[in-house]
């Protein structure tokens, strides 16, 4: 899956310091690799960025790389909102990697965050960001050909937006990241206009018992051609997962969602939601919900456990009982 997909965004492969283009052409030239390490006694933004005279800060390498450029971050607590201003190629995307030898990359602060914003074809890998609050630690708008791997993402507990926020995004890939925090409005969102991104081994929580005045959601999915394969969701008090009335063809398999007061998978209005090989359990209000106008909706071999049930501490028993599986819409689900 990722092989191919890969291919599919034409996002490069990091092997050994050396970018390989997937699925491109050779590159006529040698790639800039560029170091940052915060801790070293001679960093400076204004030097070379050489292994040997590093940046001290991930903005001022992400505001000289070129198309093919590498930049390796070592650990560390980086006080910055780096927003990525310069784009990559198909054949020779920029990225952006925290060093293993070096320990964890935190950027840290209730502003701390990673922007791309009109950009594409970037590389993110292992970078953190913990303690934002009114901004989104990743937050990609106007972008295309986007892969983020291995990262934290960590809001406060007074955060007030997603932890992650998809806006106007077309093809995209997020591996093995996280998205958590005591009190989330939202885990991971993407609006209307965006579409083919895919969401591998992600793992999406807040607290169970965690009310929202308006509803929090794990992931909410309002474009067309959005895949969510294989993540962990827990908590929130509104769906675990939502696919709202503007998406389509929507992908929602091989999920674990676990314990939380809104429905496991509520697909509100959505057309064409395949919702296949999920384990749902101990979700209030339900495990699975179709309601509004949604239509050609597939639902297979899901297992659903305790869902709808009010033994759960977190449950208000003032709620109307639930059921495992349960549709409003005047055309019944497939199952």
């Amino acid at each position: 899956m990722r092989k191919n997909l890969l291919a599919g965004l034409t996002v490069t492969a990091v092997t050994g310091g050396t970018l390989l283009a997937t699925g491109g052409p050779a590159q006529a030239v040698e790639p800039t690799v560029l170091y940052v390490k915060k801790a070293a006694a001679n960093c400076s933004d204004q030097g070379p960025g050489s292994e040997a005279a590093p940046f001290c800060t991930i903005g001022a390498a992400a505001a000289v790389v070129t198309a093919g450029s590498t930049v390796y971050v070592d650990g560390g607590l980086y006080a910055e909102r780096v927003t990525f201003t310069r784009s990559g190629t198909p054949e020779a995307s920029i990225a952006f990697i925290a060093r293993p030898s070096g320990g964890r990359v935190t950027l840290l602060g209730p502003t701390a965050g990673l922007v791309v914003n009109g950009q594409h074809d970037i590389y993110i890998e292992g970078l953190n960001v913990s303690g934002a609050a009114d901004v989104p630690a990743l937050d990609l708008r106007n972008a295309s050909n986007i892969l983020v791997a291995g990262g934290r993402f960590t809001m406060a507990d007074v955060a007030t937006v997603p932890a992650i926020r998809l806006v106007d995004v077309t093809g995209a890939l997020l591996e093995e990241v996280i998205a958590t925090g005591a009190a989330l409005p939202a885990g991971l969102t993407m609006d209307a206009a965006t579409s083919g991104v895919v969401v591998d081994d992600v793992t999406v929580s807040t607290t169970e018992s965690h009310a929202a005045t308006d509803g929090s959601v794990g992931i909410r999915i309002d474009g067309p051609r959005n895949t969510i394969l294989g993540s962990d969701v827990a908590g929130f008090s509104g769906p675990a997962i939502v696919v709202g009335p503007g998406a389509a063809d929507t992908v929602v398999a091989n999920n674990r969602i676990m314990g939380g007061i809104g429905y496991g998978v509520h697909n509100r209005g959505a057309t064409g939601t395949a919702i296949a090989n999920n384990d749902i359990q101990d979700r209030c209000l339900g495990g699975i919900r179709i309601d509004g106008a949604s239509s050609r909706v597939s639902i297979q071999n899901n297992v659903l456990r305790n869902n709808g049930a009010f033994s759960q501490v977190y449950c208000d028993r003032q709620d109307p009982a639930g059921v495992e599986v349960g549709s409003t819409t005047r055309r019944r689900a497939a199952r």
